[in-house]
This record gives structure tokens, C-alpha cells and sequence, in this order.
């Protein structure tokens, strides 16, 4: 499994419903799932932590969901560009058309606060060329985080937390809309701080080091109607 790189077709549709975050209404319910993630250096080995991922298109943006299941959720950060990296988050690394060594990253976590950055890695993995544009901010984002738990006092106990995002294509430097069957490179993950730490990837990544950042390694992603 290792050395499979996934396919994700994210459907078009014409009108995107408000964000919800509910991974049982509209446009969630009927589509299909990224697959499982897996653990971070390994051949694909499963996390014990569920997550369910999927995402679509309109003519404007795109429109990704997690749906992670958690009994003991961790954050504690609320600011933008917070290194959210360190607890609790769900990640998406997005590089349009087929250029690897300039991407997107976007972070949130379960309190709903965002990270994003634009990625020069000219070495496709990290090293010392590595460089990030913390203070980049995506203009036109827009998400929401919802859940059921102890940490937004809606539960006596941690279940599930969830968050939808829209991404629009001109902040990614995408002048057109994608045409149909027109190809990109992405990666979608999750960290989930119980112990042991569960470093978590769509697209299997068997080396743990240098973390998320294997451009090698993203995903393809595909636009259909």
C-alpha cells in the first residue's frame, strides 16, 4: 500500500448549501469518503482514531469536511496562525495544478481556530529551502467547527468534532476554474493527541520524517461533474 499514491474524484456541484459541518446534511451525506487515514511511517498501518473525509467543488471553490471521532479532545489555541500543529488538528496540504514544490496548507482545530500558509519546498521534502508564508492569510476562507463534548459544553463527555471549510480557487492563485478531469495534488490529515500520538495521512506516508511535509507523496485529486 505504500507505494499506491490515492485518487480522490471530488464532485461538482451548482449550488454549495451554507457550511454546517454536519456530516449528515447536504451536500455531505451523498458523497464519497478519501478512504481511511493512515498512521504516519508505516506501510499504511490504521489509526485507532476514525475520521471520515470528503470534498466537493462549485465554479468559486472548494468545499472539504472532516469528521473526526475523539473522546478526548485537546486544543487550547483560538488564534490565527497559532501553531496549531502541536494539539489537536485536521490538516489539508493543496497544491494546484502539478507543481510540487509550491503548495497550500491549511490547519484547524476543534476550538476553531485556523492556520494557513503558503509553502515554497523546493526539495519537495523538508530541509534547510523549506519556507513558509505564515503571515500569507487566504483571502475569502470561510469555516465552521462543530461538535459534541466537554470542550464546547455541549456533552458530559468528548464524542466527535467536525469542520467544513470553503476554499476559493482565485485565493490559491487559480486565475480559471478547474476544468473536468483536470488533475491536483493534495494530502489531507489529522493529529490526535491521545497517547500514543496518532499522526494520521490520506496518502500513505512510510517515512516519519520530515512529517506531512513529503510533496512526493501527495494524493491526486480530480475534479468530475
Amino acid at each position: 500500500m505504500a507505494d499506491q499514491i490515492p485518487v480522490y474524484r471530488l464532485k461538482k456541484l451548482a449550488n454549495l448549501p451554507p457550511l454546517s459541518a454536519n456530516i449528515t446534511a447536504a451536500p455531505w451525506w451523498d458523497l464519497p469518503e478519501f478512504g481511511p487515514l493512515h498512521l504516519l511511517g508505516t506501510p499504511g498501518d490504521l489509526p485507532a482514531c476514525k475520521t471520515i473525509t470528503k470534498a466537493c467543488w462549485d465554479d468559486i471553490s472548494i468545499r472539504i469536511l472532516w469528521h473526526c471521532d475523539d473522546d478526548a479532545i485537546r486544543a487550547v489555541y483560538t488564534n490565527r496562525d497559532d501553531p496549531l500543529w502541536s494539539e489537536e488538528v485536521v490538516e489539508l496540504f493543496v497544491c494546484p495544478g502539478r507543481n510540487l514544490t509550491d503548495y497550500f496548507e491549511f490547519n484547524f482545530n476543534p476550538l476553531g481556530a485556523v492556520f494557513d500558509a503558503r509553502i515554497s519546498n523546493p526539495s519537495i521534502i523538508r530541509n534547510e529551502t523549506f519556507k513558509p508564508d505564515i503571515p500569507w492569510n487566504c483571502e475569502g476562507l470561510t469555516w465552521k467547527v462543530i461538535g459534541e463534548g466537554k470542550f464546547n459544553n455541549t456533552a458530559s463527555q468528548d464524542k466527535w468534532w467536525a469542520v467544513e471549510a470553503n476554499i476559493p480557487f482565485a485565493s490559491l492563485g487559480a486565475a480559471k476554474t478547474p476544468k473536468i478531469g483536470e488533475y491536483w495534488h493534495a494530502n489531507v490529515f489529522r493529529i490526535e493527541r491521545t497517547e500514543p500520538v496518532q499522526y494520521c495521512s490520506w496518502s500513505v506516508l512510510p517515512v516519519f520524517k520530515p512529517g506531512f511535509h513529503q510533496a512526493d507523496r501527495f494524493g491526486s485529486w480530480v475534479f468530475v461533474e
